[in-house]
């Protein structure tokens, strides 16, 4: 369709629209997270474990849980999370949990799903 000024409009939104949508992927990191691997370390005498989560696209992440707990998280790098859980939680969930990771990309939320430590607990 075409203006009065003889511009094509829907063409132009159409193309803004695209150009919007890709500009917010790239802000907010590409794709939905992916977990490919979690390993536990110790954070201190009795201060609980940190997790090394591994994977892809978690810049963006709003939250890292493990069961209904919230942890508190630090996006290392595109591929890397590290979360800290406390000594508390750990004594509650002996034998791990599952761990998620969340992010939001434009109005949805995926979630990535990953046990963590069905068999050996705490000292995989």
């Amino acid at each position: 369709m075409r203006t009065s000024s003889g511009h094509l409009y829907g063409l132009s939104a159409a193309v803004f629209l695209v150009a919007l949508a890709l500009a917010g992927s790239a802000v907010a990191g590409t794709g939905k997270p992916l977990i490919s691997g979690i390993t536990a370390s110790k954070s201190g005498a009795g201060a609980g474990r940190t997790l090394t989560i591994t994977g892809k696209n978690f810049v963006g992440v709003t939250a890292v849980k493990i069961g209904s707990h919230t942890l508190n998280f630090t996006v290392t790098s595109s591929t890397e999370i590290t979360a800290r859980v406390p000594a508390n939680l750990v004594k509650a969930l002996p034998r791990g949990g599952l761990v998620e990771v969340i992010k939001r990309i434009h109005a949805l939320y995926y979630t990535e799903k990953s046990p963590f430590g069905p068999n050996c607990g705490w000292n995989c």
